[in-house]
């Protein structure tokens, strides 16, 4: 579903005039931009968008100027390149005769246009993922004088208690620990939050001005004239269930609420959509971008600083909001979906944005009824967490045609809204995730070993393990840290269990792997869109030819004289890796299969199994060529020569030993001789250091197939026999590895 007459185009760099984008205050603008040859150099476009009848171009992602906002510091301290997100317009066409068929402009606009269009799409619409809406007449509240009382210990933040059927996620344990933290911001991608902003009264749960809504935005079209808290009561629903304020005497309290000492986590209100239920895919996709850049003083317009978002809505297939949340991803910033209501289960050859946009680092949210997933749940791959389908909520009453609100709900005076769909279920997720987040800042002093940011997979990971599983898992589940059910995913949310993994005695840790003269393997080959952020990057996002390289790497040491208590859980952090992730195939529109887009911004590793002193990784590296003008060339100048790839590790006590493991080169010999010619051996002859602990050695051929049996050598010189009789002419590896490091020797065989 699209909305009729509408067109999203992100054009190439060059092709419109930055002046009016920001680079020239007298001249910027976010919509009203001139259709003509000062605005859109390229003359075949502008003739195109003349004759189609274009009345109204917008900027999407309204607040980014070309000049000035191309870098973003991620979580971890990082200066990440912006893509051009300024670059993408949304156009507006007359449609009066008869609507246009946006699908196949789009198409059409996309090839035709290929040296200056990166993407031409339609406007996609995305539903809210809210059920209906249920009354009651009174709520008992957790700060006076009934937060002891059966109801509020039966309501979903209450007790987990599978005897009394209770689906409560234990809130009110891990308040205990923790009831927020005020520098902890989530974005609210929603249609707006009923708070006191400006002079507009606002729900009084939300405590006035600044309060809890500290920030935000309209992005239905930029339109200045709707303030981005004017809605329904969907968004306020959402917000109020994160982050509504505790312990006030006012109607609910928040899960990340605070104790009313001023230690609330804070939200920002992102509006997208101008009616009930809908919003479109452009708007999310600005409210993402913004919401997850960030500079080195504070949040600004335009750079909200967001350390997690929370989005209940979805639909289909959208490349620029794929984009958008692969750059959120690289800048350590946590996305929660809910993953839908309509009962069905996801395909990943046609997948559902955003809960389908990775099941590594997107934390899609099903809804749990009791110790069930509810019936009307979507479920499938990508769901990791079951969290309270049903939960109460703030109400509010809105004027009819200006949308000012008239009457907000709560308390035993007026009802209050019981909240239902996957649209509960998200924030639920997403209040825990920012409790979880405030503990892990409240921790310097306190002897917990933590690290100094989360990424995306330390949320994700870290939820997963504090679930409580509906059905007992399989017994290698510890060993295989991304085996879920997708008809249950993770378990259903639990906030005490999973706060409690970052507390005495377990210890978490952030471990990066350098990995030297690394060996991969050509997978296959083929056409592939790659992108490549940055304002001067130096490459386009266009077609490539490609080389696809699997790196796996088994038994890599924790490190140098580390030693864990029993691990629970290992994991990668890929936005702090070399790797990049597979290919992913999806069918589009036209029910057609394509390689979706790899963008450079989104590294990735996996984790693919761990003992209690090793573990295994997994990663793809690409060559690419624009089919002979460039050269073959490593991505992103990623090459096998020297690598490093994050990983997290939980583990039930205390450790030995350094955070970061050099995994270096060995000081081998050459092989000698070198190219082998005939006969049925060659001798090659290497020298270990007499200090040197047991090496494997390991002989493959350049499709990585093992060469004979693994051998184990002390330290000291040592000769080993390798038969070349049968092996075809080529270049073969030798790889030595120990707790040390490891090396690769290659040889020839020419007969």
């Amino acid at each position: 579903m699209y909305a009729p007459n509408q067109l999203v185009v992100w054009f190439r760099p060059g092709i419109l005039n930055e002046a009016y984008l920001g680079c020239n205050p007298d001249l910027s603008r976010t919509s009203d931009f001139p259709l003509n040859a000062v605005f859109i150099k390229d003359a075949g476009i502008l003739e195109a968008l003349n004759d189609l009848g274009v009345t109204g171009i917008y900027k999407v992602v309204p607040n980014l100027n070309p000049c000035s906002d191309t870098l973003s510091l991620a979580r971890r301290g990082e200066t990440i390149p912006v893509p051009d997100f300024w670059n993408i317009l949304l156009f507006e066409f007359n449609g009066d005769d008869a609507p246009l068929d946006i699908p196949n402009l789009s198409v059409f606009l996309t090839m035709y246009y290929q040296h200056a269009i990166k993407i031409a799409q339609p406007n996609f619409v995305f539903r809210l993922a809210e059920e209906r809406r249920i009354t009651e007449s009174a709520l008992w509240y957790p700060n006076d004088p009934s937060i002891t009382s059966a109801g509020w210990q039966t309501a979903p933040i209450g007790r987990w208690n599978p005897q009394a059927n209770s689906y409560g996620t234990d809130v009110l344990l891990a308040w205990e620990r923790t009831k927020g933290d005020g520098s902890v911001r989530i974005g609210v991608i929603d249609n707006g939050i009923c708070a006191t902003i400006d002079t507009m009264l606002g729900h009084h749960d939300f405590g006035g001005q600044g309060a809890v809504v500290v920030a935000g935005w309209n992005y239905d079209r930029n339109n200045p004239n709707k303030k981005y808290s004017y809605s329904s009561d969907h968004g306020t629903r959402c917000a109020s269930i994160i982050g509504a304020l505790s312990n006030n005497q006012q109607c609910i309290p928040g899960i990340a609420g605070g104790s009313g000492q001023n230690d609330n986590c804070k939200l920002v209100a992102l509006k997208v959509g101008d009616v009930v239920t809908t919003a479109h895919a452009s708007e999310i996709s600005a409210a993402i971008v913004e919401a997850s850049m960030k500079d080195a003083t504070s949040p600004s317009k335009g750079k909200w600083g967001c350390d997690m978002l929370s989005i209940s809505l979805s639909g289909g297939q959208d490349e620029i909001l794929r984009s958008a949340m692969a750059f959120a991803y690289s800048n350590d910033v946590l996305v929660g979906a809910s993953i839908g209501n309509g009962k069905i289960e996801h395909d990943p050859l046609s997948p559902i944005y955003p809960p389908d946009v990775d099941d590594s680092w997107v934390l899609a949210v099903g809804g749990s009824d009791m110790q069930v997933r509810h019936k009307n749940s979507e479920y499938g791959w990508s769901m990791d967490i079951l969290a309270p389908f049903y939960n109460y909520a703030l109400d509010v009453t809105f004027e009819t045609g200006t949308g000012k609100p008239l009457q907000f709900h709560c308390g035993s005076a007026l009802p209050i809204g019981l909240f239902s769909g996957t649209s509960s279920a998200c924030p639920h997720a997403i209040g825990i995730a920012a409790l979880l987040e405030s503990y892990r800042r409240q921790s310097p002093g306190t002897g917990r070993v933590v690290p100094d940011y989360f990424a995306p997979e330390d949320y994700v990971a870290l939820i997963a393990e504090g679930a409580v599983q509906i059905v007992p898992a399989p017994s290698s589940i510890k060993y295989l840290p991304l085996m879920k059910d997708p008809d249950l995913a993770h378990g259903i949310i639990n906030a005490e269990n999973t706060l409690s993994l970052i507390d005495n005695p377990y210890t978490l840790e952030h471990i990066e792997v350098s990995l030297y003269d690394v060996v991969p393997t050509c997978v296959s080959s083929g056409l592939a869109f790659f992108s490549f952020p940055g304002k001067r990057h130096g490459l386009k996002d266009t077609l490539y030819q490609y080389k696809k390289y699997r790196i796996q790497i088994s038994n890599i040491p924790f490190g140098n004289g580390k030693t864990y208590n029993g691990i629970r859980r290992v994991w990668g952090r890929g936005a702090a890796s070399s790797g990049f992730p597979d290919i992913r195939m999806i069918r589009d529109h036209n029910n057609v299969l394509r390689p979706l887009p790899i963008y450079r911004n989104a590294t990735w590793c996996r984790v693919s199994a761990f003992s209690e002193t090793t573990f295994d990784i997994e990663a793809y590296l690409y060559q690419i060529s624009d089919t002979g003008n460039v050269a073959w060339q490593w991505l992103d100048n990623i090459t096998p020569g020297a690598l490093t790839f994050a990983i997290s590790v939980l583990a039930d006590g205390d450790l030995t030993g350094t955070n970061s493991l050099s995994h270096k080169s060995l000081n081998i010999s050459d092989a000698w001789p070198n190219p082998v010619g005939g006969g049925t051996s060659n001798i090659v002859h290497f020298i270990l250091p007499t200090d040197y602990s047991k090496t494997e050695v390991r002989i493959c051929d350049v499709l990585g197939r093992r060469i004979g049996d693994v051998r184990t050598m002390e330290g000291g010189e040592h000769s080993i026999r390798i038969p070349t009789e049968g092996l075809h002419n080529g270049m073969y590896f030798v790889r030595f590895q120990n707790i040390s490091g490891s090396t690769i020797k290659s040889f020839m065989v020419m007969r």
